[in-house]
């Protein structure tokens, strides 16, 4: 005797498979949704789906005109799923090459377009096909070779895929998905006559196989998610599954007292209904709790939807006497949730499992009576209640991202703009840019009080050098100078250790931090933040940032803001002292500090530019040691450096403000005497200047008298540019020390021409050494010029035109 299978039982297989394939392609798709891999699994599970669901349907369709359209359904699903699958396998195991070419696709999808044709779009051919029991020839033979081909070509791929790999997990992977199409080959092939067409039952074997390979051996390219550009993150989706399952609890709960209700029938079958249904919700609730608390993070999404997928026809076919008026609604809550994940995969799962639980019930009960009592208006109610309770969380997380997308806005145009203000910073610019930087941060922060301390760790001490205050709120920069590190031990300690000071509560500091407490509630501040300033390896300063009108929390996202900043100023302080050595290097003398030559040149000529204004005068004065090169022989090279620095030192303490003195280099100095309104007050403060040599200096415990000789140029009388006063500066100090040394000489015209007299007379001298034209000088002769012989020997030499000048 024949056995006639329930055709109910075989819908509910396949829709049973209908929801896995579905399940499977939205996880596949959820991994990376731009990746080509991940679209055609996708398109492979919807392929499926269609024929899974067309012949869930077909099978238990109440007439012949119903069946046929479903199997029409299905047919778009068997006709072109395994030209989709040999696309993806293609993709799978590198072969794209060949896929470049167009004229490809076509020999791909043809075979289904005209199986497509034959079995769906065409009404008449679609309804003279066989039925799902009976096989005969004609187009049901193409079909199959078809599939016998595709499937053939599958299994050559996978199989040259494994054998070319070198790695152990393709290889793995690959011999799991070749056998399990091996299986649905032979399979499918030995079906019996007596079952219905059991083939997206027995392809639900590769896909599960593809699937492990996905989790196992992460087959597909997993997407990385960036955590800012989440709606939900972990804690608040878990939060807001927990509100869910609590509704849901809250839903069985009821159902068991429904019984009590007025509503309720009298049947004997009553109780068991309701305890059915009241274990329904119960059971869906504690698994969505269950979820939450038990399961990783990695799998929480996947259950969680199919979950919330498989509640739907459940509850809905639970309550399908209520169906019309009702139950039907409660799937938009599930629609509101979904709103707020990233991904719509979730909004689609959950829309279309609706519309076909919706199909399924016009179906099986295309009309029916029903009786609206208290009990359907007290469980719209409950929908409503729900729906508002989700809503309004869900909406408090779209608020709260809404800010933090706007905090983020305006934290990334504030940073950019003040990095590219920090770019440009120097010196010059320096305390304009922190000022800035501070204003910028207390405004953006709607604090009371920014402000940047800087060490020195010479004296150790600290000191306030940039401060802004907003409205109403006295500056302190004033009395926060030159305080020692020692004032406030704890807070040194925490910052020397390269922690960061944040406090939510003055009152709430430690014991040991009573110095800082005190200075704290004197100043009223109610919270603070400080961050260490760090730069060539040690802490430089801090930042900080003072609530003084009401408490302040601290963010993470704050910390990371100031960190930042302070790193600008950290960086800001680096490129300053950099650019103060360069500077050193190119200005200023190594020994004693003092202006070089240059420095010396460029302050003399913006002293001319402003004398030729005010109509005032300038002088340079030149001063050179005498007898220095006796300090060096006594006391070395280090006794003579100790009393060039000791000099420049006395020279630097006698001078104002608007004047310079500089190293013109060795034992020789230059002085720029600025803004002078009256000649006759040369002579007075050139003297007052050379009154300086006459006290002795003390070096190593002996005392040395040291005497200079110095010329004097004045603007613009000896000239009007740098050189030239500087040259008669130093042709008067040669006049000076030829009188006998330690003599102030100023500059006359007279004093240049002796110069050039004495300069052509050296120049005649070596010309007539040149010659040999100079007789032999008598002994009286050599007295004069000295007895060294520095003219070798010669013995004729023409004298020189004005030889015997008085010059």
């Amino acid at each position: 005797m024949e056995y006639t299978y329930p055709p109910l039982l075989f819908s509910l297989l396949f829709f049973t498979v209908f929801a896995v394939y579905l399940c499977i392609g939205i996880h596949g798709i959820y991994l990376n949704p731009k990746a080509s891999l991940n679209k055609l699994f996708l398109a492979v599970c919807i392929s499926l789906c269609l024929w899974s669901l067309g012949f869930s349907m077909t099978n238990s369709a109440s007439g012949s005109e119903t069946s046929l359209f479903w199997r029409r359904l299905a047919a778009l699903g068997w006709t072109s799923s395994y030209s989709i699958l040999l696309h993806f396998i293609l993709v799978l195991t590198g072969k794209t090459g060949i896929l470049k070419r167009s004229w490809f696709y076509i020999l791909l999808y043809l075979p289904a377009l005209i199986n497509l044709y034959i079995f769906s779009l065409s009404i008449k051919m679609s309804a003279m096909q066989s039925d799902m029991v009976e096989i005969d020839t004609g187009w049901d033979l193409f079909f199959y070779i078809y599939y016998a081909g595709y499937l053939l070509a599958i299994l050559v791929l996978i199989w040259i895929w494994k054998q070319k790999s070198s790695e152990r997990n393709v290889q793995r992977q690959a011999k799991l998905i070749f056998t399990s199409f091996l299986i649905v080959s032979f399979g499918s092939s030995n079906l019996t006559n007596t079952l219905p067409q059991m083939a997206p039952v027995f392809i639900l074997i590769p896909i599960i196989a593809i699937y492990y390979s996905i989790q196992r051996y992460g087959l597909m390219q997993h997407k990385i998610i960036n955590k800012d550009e989440l709606i939900l993150d972990d804690k608040t989706r878990t939060i807001l599954f927990d509100y869910l399952s609590i509704g849901f609890l809250t839903a069985g709960l009821l159902g068991f007292l429904s019984e009590f209700l007025p509503h309720t029938p009298t049947e004997k079958s009553s109780l068991y209904s309701n305890l059915l249904t009241g274990g329904l919700l119960l059971g869906i609730g504690f698994v969505i709790m269950i979820i939450q608390r038990l399961v990783g993070e990695d799998k929480k999404n996947t259950l969680n939807t199919i979950v919330l997928l498989f509640s739907i026809p459940l509850i809905t076919l639970r309550f399908l006497q209520y169906a019309g008026i009702t139950v039907w609604a409660f799937p938009v809550v599930f629609v509101i949730i979904s709103l707020v994940f990233n991904k719509r995969s979730l909004l689609l799962g959950l829309t279309a499992v609706s519309i076909i639980t919706q199909i399924l019930m016009w179906i099986y009960m295309p009309k029916t009576i029903v009786q609206v009592d208290a009990f359907d208006y007290i469980l719209r109610i409950g929908i409503f209640i729900l729906a508002l309770w989700i809503g309004l969380y869900v909406n408090k997380i779209y608020v709260a991202r809404l800010r933090e997308n706007a905090y983020q806005i305006s934290f990334q145009r504030m940073l950019s703009e003040i990095l590219i203000d920090f770019v440009r910073i120097n010196q010059t610019n320096f305390d304009e840019k922190t000022n800035h930087l501070l204003e910028t941060i207390g405004r953006f922060l709607q604090v009371d009080r920014t402000y940047f301390f800087l060490f020195n760790h010479d004296n150790n001490t600290m000191a306030c050098t940039h401060e802004w205050c907003n409205q109403g709120i006295e500056p302190e920069i004033a009395v926060n100078k030159d305080i020692p590190f020692s004032v406030f031990p704890w807070w040194m300690e925490q910052l020397e250790g390269n922690k960061l000071v944040c406090i939510q509560d003055v009152s709430q500091l430690p014991a040991e931090a009573g110095a800082e407490k005190k200075q704290l509630q004197r100043q009223k501040v109610k919270s603070l933040v400080s961050v260490p300033i760090k730069g060539n390896g040690r802490v430089q300063g801090f930042l900080g940032i003072n609530a003084v009108t009401s408490f302040k929390e601290w963010s993470p996202d704050h910390i990371k803001m100031l960190k930042i900043l302070a790193n600008l100023l950290a960086d800001g302080l680096i490129k300053i002292k950099e650019e103060k050595e360069i500077e050193i290097k190119a200005y200023y003398d190594h020994l004693t500090a003092l202006p070089n030559r240059i420095l010396f040149a460029e302050r003399l000529s913006q002293a001319i530019h402003l004398a030729k204004q005010s109509g005032k005068f300038v002088a340079v004065m030149f001063i050179d040691l005498d007898d220095f090169k006796t300090v060096n022989d006594t006391m070395g090279h280090s006794g003579g450096d100790a009393l060039i620095k000791e000099v420049a030192q006395r020279l630097e303490r006698c001078l104002r403000e608007t004047d310079t003195v500089a190293r013109f280099g060795g034992d020789e100095f230059l002085i720029m005497i600025n803004n002078i309104p009256d000649d006759k007050d040369i002579t007075k403060i050139v003297m007052k200047i050379m009154g300086l040599f006459e006290r002795p200096i003390h070096l190593f415990g002996q005392e040395f008298f040291i005497t200079g000789s110095a010329g004097v140029s004045v603007y613009p009388v000896d000239g009007e540019d740098t050189e030239t006063l500087t040259q008669n500066a130093d042709i008067a100090m040669y006049k000076a020390k030829g009188k006998g040394k330690n003599q102030c000489v100023l500059f006359t015209a007279d004093m240049k021409d002796e110069v050039q007299q004495d300069m052509k007379l050296t120049h005649s001298l070596y010309r007539t050494k040149e010659r040999q034209k100079l007789p032999l000088l008598s002994a009286a002769s050599q007295t004069v010029y000295g007895s060294d012989n520095r003219f070798g020997g010669l013995t004729e030499l023409e004298p020189p035109p004005n030889w015997y000048d008085s010059s």
